[in-house]
């Protein structure tokens, strides 16, 4: 299981103030691109967080943003190198049609595609699009924002993928993970966990990471 750090912020100097505070932690972030209008909040675009160093980071863009906008930041994220999968929400999307072509486009630009699933959203609706599809994130929360309620019934959502459909493609968890949470949700079958909050509004970054990384893993 892999624990990702997750990156919500509009300003520049927090975004590089959040990588370097993992980069001897971890070899891959989630970076949260926000429009305002698929949720209430916003967040850096690509062209702000286009001089950010990475230094030997990779991340994962989790775009939550509505539809009309996908071709624009997908292209965006084509000049990253660093960037190695691209979440798309699946109530973002204006059709299967729309979705199947942002999920084919990312995969042509050599990123890995993935669909993010909000709380309420059954997985059994993607299944059409599965064979486009690298990773499935599921939301433990209602995205847009650090530290919303933690919603335990996606727990389910994510052990009935696993048994259904959890070969060959990378489950994902985002949303109140933290040291309560984080056993269930690996227990649940998730293998790339998204934190938050549970690290970057504690006092110590790196020990709030490792203590999250005792947790999940207790034999060592």
């Amino acid at each position: 299981m892999r624990l990702i750090p997750a990156i919500l912020t509009d300003k520049r100097e927090d975004f590089q103030q959040k990588l370097d505070a993992v980069n001897d932690l971890v070899s891959h972030v989630q970076v949260d691109i926000m429009d305002g209008e698929f949720v209430p909040n916003t967040s850096l675009f690509p062209r702000s967080f286009a001089y950010a160093t990475f230094s030997s980071l990779t991340f994962e863009a989790h775009l939550m943003i509505e539809g009309h906008q996908w071709n624009y930041l997908i292209q965006s994220l084509k000049t990253f190198e660093a960037c190695t999968r691209i979440y798309l929400h699946w109530e973002a999307a204006p059709d299967m049609d729309t979705m199947r072509w942002a999920l084919n486009l990312i995969r042509r630009q050599g990123q890995e595609a993935g669909v993010a699933l909000n709380p309420h959203t059954q997985w059994e609706a993607i299944v059409p699009c599965l064979k486009n599809l690298d990773a499935v994130l599921f939301m433990g929360v209602e995205p847009g924002f650090y530290g919303s309620e933690f919603q335990p019934e996606v727990l389910e959502h994510v052990r009935s993928f696993s048994q259904t459909h959890g070969d060959g493609i990378t489950l994902g968890w985002d949303g109140g993970a933290d040291q309560t949470s984080l056993p269930d949700i690996v227990e649940a079958g998730a293998t790339d966990v998204a934190v938050g909050s549970a690290l970057f509004k504690a006092e110590n970054v790196a020990e709030a990471y490792a203590e999250l990384e005792r947790i999940q893993k207790p034999e060592a």
